[in-house]
């Protein structure tokens, strides 16, 4: 991946919305594709995604724990997602969880009912 660095940072703010230099939108960019790396290593190692801790403004400022689960058809494709959430202090975010493997189980099940021979 190359990264390159214009000569001029241009940011003008039109109300909420900032438009922020190339540079900026490039280094965000790398970091959100090294999370995104990191993401997919996890869910084929896990079979399942994962939320830890994240705080949603206004609505929780404890935190939420989440796992999402794939759900494929018989071609293999994904059709859909099954998610489970609650909050941080009272749902384990543990790989192995109850929550989370029951889930697991579930999005497998549902797999099986639409054809998959995952």
């Amino acid at each position: 991946m190359r990264i390159t660095f214009p000569r001029k940072k241009v940011c003008i703010k039109l109300g909420t919305i900032q438009l922020t230099s190339r540079r900026d939108r490039q280094l965000t960019a790398a970091r959100e594709w090294e999370n995104l790396e990191q993401t997919l290593a996890e869910v084929r190692q896990h079979g399942m995604s994962r939320v830890i801790g994240n705080v949603v403004p206004n609505i929780n400022e404890r935190g939420i724990n989440a796992f999402s689960v794939p759900v494929f058809d018989r071609q293999g494709f994904v059709v859909c997602a099954l998610t489970i959430m609650g909050h941080a202090d009272r749902m384990p975010s543990d790989w192995d969880s109850a929550s989370a493997l029951a889930l697991k189980q579930r999005a497998s099940l549902l797999s099986q009912r639409i054809g998959s021979q995952r």
